[in-house]
């Protein structure tokens, strides 16, 4: 699903594509996409803009930065008829600085989605109960001793 949709948290970030040079995406909005909401069967980043041309899916190498997130992917991601071989989302990091988590990226109508495997998805679902508390229900029958 493309958009603002409930259970799609967004997180704002400025997103940098590089190949050796920086070039800013101005009209892309990042969602954090929870499992269960709108569709998803799993919780997933999205990267939502019209700028995206379609490409390969393929694995990507998510790396935790500075008050960053960066993305490499296997193969070079094409926007606006330009090859990029990194994503670089400011302002959004939910591993620490240096960890690295393995993933997939799959293109989508307007866009592209970031999937991870499962300790990258617990981070992800820990900074996202942050920001929006109200989508992860407290378990009152827990023991806590």
């Amino acid at each position: 699903m493309t958009g603002p949709a409930y259970g799609k948290i967004p997180v704002k970030a400025e997103v940098i594509l590089s190949d050796g040079e920086e070039t800013k995406l101005h009209d892309c909005n990042i969602y954090i996409h929870l499992k269960g909401y709108s569709l998803a069967k799993v919780t997933h980043i999205d990267m939502e803009s019209q700028a995206f041309s379609r490409g390969r899916d393929c694995g990507v190498l998510v790396i935790g930065g500075t008050n960053s997130t960066i993305i490499i992917p296997k193969y070079r991601i094409k926007v606006k008829n330009k090859a990029f071989r990194s994503i670089i989302i400011k302002g959004f990091t939910f591993l620490n600085k240096g960890e690295r988590i393995g993933g997939y990226l799959g293109y989508k109508a307007e866009g592209v989605f970031i999937g991870l495997r499962r300790e990258g998805i617990k981070k992800l679902e820990a900074f996202a109960k942050e920001l929006s508390p109200e989508f992860f229900p407290v378990d009152n029958n827990k023991d806590d001793s």
